[in-house]
């Protein structure tokens, strides 16, 4: 543990001398306003921020809309411990907190964040990445929160809370226009039908060309058309009970995630090495250079992709003399289509030649029943019960070209997963004293996951797998304890040991067999955290701080499993003909012997003066593999045979190497985000002005979790700057702003390539804006 993870409890302990002696504020009246108060639903009851023992930053629509976040991608931008491990889709793709995450191609493993919905659990981690449409807050919940969130939740919770329908008429329209061709459009209404019915719709549109060029047609790809549409009903048929229907649909169809080659390089430097093929194949994709700022590809196979989600939910609530009954039922399905040129290449470079396709279809039903107490008796709590079922359906085909007829041929692999997860959940809090509480949690879960799987081929390398199918049950009991101390009315003081759980999984990939399906254990943790919510200065500056220390047991990793090909006179062979022996290779889901995180998280909330406030965030966390031997190795570890650390054995048999010491990636050793409001008020003008400037900045990060060194991001800062013109009714604001003022440079994911196709190459994914862009947005409102 580095020297700030152990000064930050003395200071949380020193933390009443310093309250008792800071100077008394001015009046509110005399001096600059307040902060209003941040209601969160952490422990699932309405609370202010400033009293709820849990790591959460919240996200308030203020917030979102001054620094322009519409995807919630983009909300690692504002929470400094929030990241996202990048995939080549969606499905594949996952949130990441404190450096824990879950990245897998497979099909039967839940994710590591669990992202909620107006109160319903999403089941895939793809279904996360979606338009932030109408949202009142969003909640970043960090640490294992599974005691009441209980699915997917061993790292956190990202819970995005939609607008409700509202007591009086409003409307509300939006557009954004960007440069290189990206627009924006939306509109929101809301209000009454009857004394006792309400409604609220709300729809969105955005259409952007996209930023790679595909040399091979002229097309831009990475582009994207996206509509949303959502839709409530708030019945109140009686004072005591209260119905929300909710309903929604999206859909997105273009060719994003597509990847440009970063690096195409011989091995060794000197001869003999492969410098021949990489001749030929710079020479194939000509005029597409590799290089760390390529944006060019020269594919000759269409890149695209479709995702599609819907579902809807009622959420009831029953007021039982002083109690709430709650009761949230709620069935979505999520798709998605996708084509990947899978080779980089515009035709067969030594014969080889791939392409794939992949369609995914998802749905779920869930039902939570939730009594809550009043939180002013003795012992006040929360308990409940809570059903997840789930079917995932998957088809993928991949085609190898190996020269013609009879290597050429495609696979395809057709399976099924199957999920039923049921819970019984509460925590009660006991009110020792006017300053002091001690919360206790407990929640039972069971899991059962199951099967089935087969795959065609008409490919010699990749043979037919007849049908199979496994199942596996597992139950667990995990709780957690709080003491909580109100050391003054202004600075609550926590300390907390919490026990995380996952449930188990399956490796279900197209590379899928029984013998690499063996069930991956349930991943497991404990929590130790202190931290101090204060409030300063008459409340102008809102200051909290968590110092944590996580230890994952099972930690579940995706790996590549990679074995030499041989003929059938057992030697070795070379289709590509690079002069190295080709391997088979499959993504397998594996369990990681151990895993630790730790650090400080720092969240800061001001208001200085009466026109300046301040919303950001510091984490400095040190994520490790602790224990880790028979790691895999990447693509270019195995062609070079060259593993983390100098080890030698990533061209053994099977290549393994040992990841004990390494990093977990996507977790930045440090990152930062601070934003800056300042009004202009112009006593003139029916408006006033509103600058902002937000600065986000992070050290170097590993991408990859087997430790390649060139798979790395190196440390950078972005700048965002705006001009708002606010109206001062709040009828309209027009907004002038710059992404990226420094035209900063970075990549969110870079891969290393198929030593077979591409052997010593790394491919890279840049994000939306990569580069300084200028924009203008817009919005009028009704009332």
């Amino acid at each position: 543990m580095n020297r700030r993870t152990v000064l930050l409890p003395g200071l949380l302990l020193a933390a009443p001398a310093l309250i008792h002696a800071q100077p008394s504020a001015p009046a509110a009246t005399a001096g600059p306003s307040r902060l209003e108060e941040i209601v969160v639903t952490a422990r699932k009851r309405e609370q202010s921020l400033q009293d709820v023992s849990v790591s959460v930053m919240a996200l308030p629509e203020s917030v979102l809309t001054d620094a322009l976040i519409t995807d919630s991608e983009d909300l690692t931008q504002l929470v400094p411990s929030l990241n996202i491990q990048r995939a080549g889709a969606p499905r594949g793709s996952s949130f990441n907190i404190r450096g824990i995450g879950t990245q897998s191609f497979s099909s039967a493993v839940e994710p590591s964040v669990s992202t909620v919905v107006d109160g319903v659990v999403l089941g895939r981690s793809g279904m996360a990445f979606l338009k932030l449409l109408d949202v009142q807050r969003v909640e970043v919940l960090r640490g294992p929160q599974g005691t009441l969130f209980g699915k997917n939740s061993t790292a956190g919770v990202v819970h995005i809370i939609s607008r409700e329908p509202s007591d009086e008429f409003t409307a509300s329209i939006t557009g954004t226009a960007i440069e290189d061709e990206e627009l924006e459009g939306g509109f929101t209404a809301s209000g009454p039908l009857t004394d006792t019915l309400g409604f609220r719709v709300t729809g969105s549109y955005a259409d952007d060309e996209g930023y790679v060029e595909n040399v091979f047609d002229g097309n831009t790809l990475n582009g994207s058309e996206d509509w949303s549409l959502r839709g409530k009903l708030r019945w109140e048929p009686t004072d005591s009970l209260r119905l929300n229907f909710s309903g929604d649909s999206s859909e997105s169809k273009g060719d994003g995630f597509v990847t440009t080659l970063r690096s195409v390089d011989p091995f060794p430097a000197e001869p003999p090495n492969n410098q021949d093929f990489v001749d030929t194949v710079l020479e194939t994709i000509d005029p597409v250079v590799p290089s760390e700022t390529n944006l060019k590809v020269n594919h000759d196979v269409p890149d695209r992709i479709e995702v599609e989600g819907r579902g809807y939910s009622l959420t009831a609530d029953w007021d039982i003399g002083e109690h709430t009954l709650t009761s949230i039922t709620a069935r979505r399905k999520w798709e998605q289509k996708q084509n990947v040129d899978a080779d980089f290449l515009p035709m067969r470079v030594a014969a080889v030649s791939v392409d794939q396709n992949g369609y995914t279809q998802q749905e779920q039903w869930t039902q939570e029943l939730r009594l809550t107490s009043p939180a002013d008796q003795v012992i006040s709590y929360v308990a409940g019960l809570y059903l997840f079922d789930q079917t995932i359906n998957r088809t993928f085909t991949r085609f190898l070209g190996l020269g013609g007829p009879p290597l050429d041929g495609a696979a395809t692999s057709v399976f099924q997963v199957e999920t039923l997860n049921y819970a019984a959940f509460g925590e009660a809090t006991w009110n020792i004293a006017d300053d002091l509480r001690l919360v206790l949690g407990a929640r039972f879960t069971h899991d059962e996951i199951e099967f089935d799987f087969l795959r065609t081929s008409e490919s010699p390398f990749q043979p037919a797998i007849p049908p199979f199918s496994d199942d596996v049950t597992e139950d667990d009991l995990s709780g957690k304890v709080t003491l909580e101390w109100s050391a003054t009315e202004d600075v609550l003081l926590y300390g907390s040991y919490v026990q995380g759980y996952k449930g188990p999984a399956f490796n279900i990939t197209t590379g899928s067999t029984p013998e690499n399906t063996t069930p991956a254990d349930p991943e497991t943790s404990e929590s130790f955290e202190v931290g101090m919510k204060s409030g300063w200065f008459d409340n102008r500056v809102v200051l909290n701080i968590a110092v944590f220390h996580t230890r994952y047991d099972d930690f579940q990793a995706q790996a590549t499993e990679s074995r030499l090909i041989l003929d059938d006179d057992g030697n070795t062979v070379d289709v590509n003909m690079d002069g190295e022996p080709d391997r088979s290779f499959s993504f397998i889901l594996t369990n990681v012997g151990e895993v630790t995180t730790e650090g400080v998280e720092i969240d800061l909330l001001a208001q200085p003066t009466e026109n300046l406030s301040l919303f950001g965030g510091l984490a400095f966390i040190d994520a490790k593999i602790d224990d880790y031997e028979g790691g895999p190795c990447s693509f270019g570890q195995e062609f070079r045979d060259i593993g983390y650390r100098g080890q030698t054995s990533c061209g053994d048999e099977p290549a393994n190497q040992d990841l004990s010491g390494g990093e977990l990636p996507y977790s930045p050793d440090w990152k930062l985000n601070l934003a800056a409001n300042y009004t202009i008020p112009l006593e003139s003008q029916p408006f006033d002005i509103v600058l902002n400037t937000s600065f986000r900045a992070q050290d170097d990060v590993q991408l990859s979790i087997d430790q390649d060194r060139y798979q790395r991001q190196e440390s950078y800062e972005v700048v965002d700057m705006s001009v708002k013109l606010q109206d001062k009714d709040d009828r309209y604001y027009v907004t002038l702003f710059v992404k990226n003022v420094f035209n900063e440079d970075y990549v969110v994911n870079i891969a290393a390539q198929n030593e077979n196709l591409l052997p010593g190459a790394y491919a890279q994914l840049f994000p939306r804006n990569y580069e300084r862009r200028f924009g203008v947005t817009f919005r009028y409102n009704w009332y």
